[in-house]
């Protein structure tokens, strides 16, 4: 096989229009494996001791508000997405004065959609919590650590832009490094927080969401500081900041329709949260468990279907057009090899992954595994569904065509997983019926994903 060449210059990228497919895919999807594994892991620790210390309804209550804030983020991910598939072709074409004039229009239009999200969050918090059905019992506890998360919010608005634009240069280390520091100093103050060990203050709840602020507060300063520091064509200069509404229009243009995608992903997460709370909050607290698992199940693919878009969006910029159905084929492999083992623990080894989070021991926590156990055993085949329809996705968000993956998740989504869900939820399968429609769902979009590619 032909050996990677590199290209590092002022920018920090990485040339990924020569050498061998597998070997960039690779050499860029490890680091953000790692980073994502580190993200999961954080979220798995947090989850431990929500459950440990503080106790199943902090779990739930984790649960309700998380589909509210990927709503949220959404809309950052979509600006975020244009801004790394922009930036990636116009670093295929080395152009670099065109990466810093996307940088610089992403921040502006960031900074505004981040503190919009912010204020209008904290005004309607009772009425979205109330949209969703939020049991009694995981209210005020879920009310809290949405408004302490929202606090937070501009910080993870910087994490989301600056990751995306170094992987748009091909570099997937630096990302890896800063949020290793998020994570490390979550880890450490967490258990102080929540604990209440060493003399600390025992927050419960809000020390669960005072810990993640502080470790994305720290992080956005440590970006714009090593940033500035490198000179690094990324760095943000607010002086001689260049908003180039040419590129605003491109950015929503390609960052609408992904905006789009997710909200309805998001919304239809919030739908089906609302027929699980329905069933009581045991259910609720089970599903909770079991979501955190899925991130997990998810992260890697998650990171080949980035990397396959990244590569793409290079070779589409120089219009190398066999290297990027060449990155298609092996990323899709290496998603399904890749989905073999969440899946394999999901299925044969549920109630081993509940016990990490619930005390098994403890009478009242029976019915929370069972849930979660019965959710583990159905969802453990869609993670292989689902990863393949993340590698496959990556090809059309490298063009830019983010409509396509935005009209697959309307047709699988609204046509298919929301009505098949209320349906079976309302028949003798109960809440195992939300399960079911998840995977009629998954391979509805891979039929779909797969027959846009192959008819060219």
């Amino acid at each position: 096989m032909e050996e990677v060449k590199k290209e590092f210059n002022h920018t920090g990228g990485v040339n990924m229009t020569e050498g061998s497919i597998p070997k960039l895919l690779i050499k860029f999807a490890l680091p953000t494996i790692l980073q994502n594994i580190t993200l999961v892991v954080n979220s798995l620790v947090t989850a431990i001791l929500a459950g440990r210390f503080i106790g199943a309804v902090a779990l739930g209550a984790v649960a309700v508000t998380m589909p509210i804030i990927f709503i949220i983020n959404s809309i950052a991910q979509g600006i975020t997405q244009a801004n790394s598939i922009l930036i990636a072709q116009a670093y295929g074409r080395r152009d670099y004065e065109e990466v810093k004039r996307i940088i610089d229009t992403s921040s502006v239009l960031m900074e505004m959609v981040c503190l919009t999200m912010m204020v209008l969050g904290i005004i309607f918090c009772n009425q979205l919590l109330g949209l969703i059905k939020t049991p009694d019992e995981i209210f005020p506890s879920a009310k809290t650590f949405f408004i302490i998360h929202l606090i937070g919010v501009p910080f993870i608005f910087v994490q989301f832009l600056f990751f995306q634009s170094l992987r748009g240069l091909g570099d997937s280390k630096r990302p890896m490094v800063f949020q290793f520091v998020s994570v490390g100093i979550n880890l450490l103050t967490l258990p102080l927080l929540v604990t209440g060990v060493f003399g600390m203050p025992k927050l419960g709840i809000v020390g669960l969401g005072a810990a993640s602020v502080f470790g994305n507060v720290v992080l956005a300063f440590v970006i714009f500081i090593m940033l500035r520091k490198e000179k690094s064509i990324l760095a943000p200069h607010i002086k001689n900041i260049q908003f180039v509404p040419k590129i605003a229009k491109m950015i929503f243009k390609i960052g609408f329709p992904s905006m789009i995608q997710q909200v309805l992903l998001n919304a239809s997460v919030l739908f089906i949260l609302s027929l699980v709370n329905g069933f009581g909050h045991f259910v609720t607290e089970g599903y909770g468990v079991g979501t955190r698992i899925d991130f997990l199940a998810f992260a890697m693919s998650i990171s080949i279907c980035m990397s396959v878009s990244i590569i793409s969006g290079q070779n589409l910029g120089v219009e190398a057009y066999d290297r990027v159905k060449k990155a298609f084929g092996w990323g899709v492999l290496f998603s399904v090899i890749i989905s073999l083992i969440p899946a394999s623990f999901a299925i044969f080894a549920p109630k081993l992954l509940m016990s990490m989070f619930i005390n098994p021991n403890l009478p009242e926590n029976m019915p929370v595994i069972e849930v979660g156990v019965s959710y583990l055993r159905i969802v453990g085949f869609n993670y292989i569904l689902f990863n393949l329809l993340f590698a496959a996705e990556g090809i059309p968000l490298a063009a830019g065509q983010t409509w396509v993956a935005t009209c697959v998740t309307l047709v699988a989504t609204c046509l298919v997983r929301i009505p098949v869900a209320y349906w079976l939820s309302h028949t003798s399968l109960g809440y195992r019926g939300i399960r079911i429609a998840m995977i009629c769902s998954s391979m509805t979009a891979i039929i779909i994903i797969l027959s846009y590619f192959f008819s060219g």
